[in-house]
């Protein structure tokens, strides 16, 4: 659709018939919203059980995921193992599957209101993830974020060298800025989270 940049298109023509395990979230969304895959060997459900394994979901009455795509697989998938209602933060939705999951229809930035929230989670949130994060640490928000393979550019001053830097860089700088939250957080970068690739989840809780 109209929402999509012609890069994206252009990428999904390419990809849309390789099968699930291809790294574009759309298709992997579509697969599963055909009943293509079986649900539990996705990753969206290795995300939740991860969460719900750790008790992150428990006593929740406010949940909130950011940037879940144009379906939202997985807060499908926390609602119906949980039955919570969860709220979706997404400018791209196209396909809402279930009432119990409501959608606010803009994109997340630093100046985001998340006070009414008692649990936020991010499915591979790219840009906005490190405003995630602060926002979280600085609104007293528990939060668990699966990070993706980029290697984003830090939005503070650090040893960032722009042909240097890779992901790994990337996710010790995100664990770096939360640590002058620690008093109030067990803030951890998990790279052992039983998920299908190597990038690791960080959380605050």
């Amino acid at each position: 659709g109209s929402k999509y940049p012609k890069w994206a298109k252009e990428d999904f023509k390419k990809k849309i018939f390789l099968g699930y395990t291809i790294n574009n979230d759309i298709i992997n969304q579509i697969y599963c919203f055909l009943g293509l895959i079986n649900e539990k060997d996705t990753d969206y459900y290795k995300f939740y059980e991860y969460m719900q394994n750790k008790g992150m979901l428990n006593n929740r009455n406010n949940i909130l995921e950011i940037g879940s795509g144009a379906i939202p697989i997985l807060a499908n998938i926390v609602n119906k193992y949980t039955n919570k209602l969860v709220n979706t933060m997404e400018p791209n939705n196209i396909i809402n599957v279930k009432k119990e999951v409501k959608n606010i229809n803009q994109r997340f930035s630093d100046q985001t209101d998340i006070n009414n929230y008692d649990f936020i989670y991010a499915f591979r949130p790219c840009m906005p993830t490190e405003d995630i994060i602060l926002s979280c640490l600085k609104n007293n928000k528990d939060f668990c974020i699966y990070l993706c393979n980029c290697a984003l550019k830090p939005k503070k001053f650090t040893n960032y060298q722009e042909n240097n830097w890779t992901s790994k860089d990337w996710h010790k700088y995100l664990l770096e800025v939360t640590s002058k939250y620690k008093e109030k957080f067990i803030i951890k970068l998990d790279y052992e989270t039983g998920l299908f690739d190597d990038c690791p989840i960080i959380y605050g809780i």
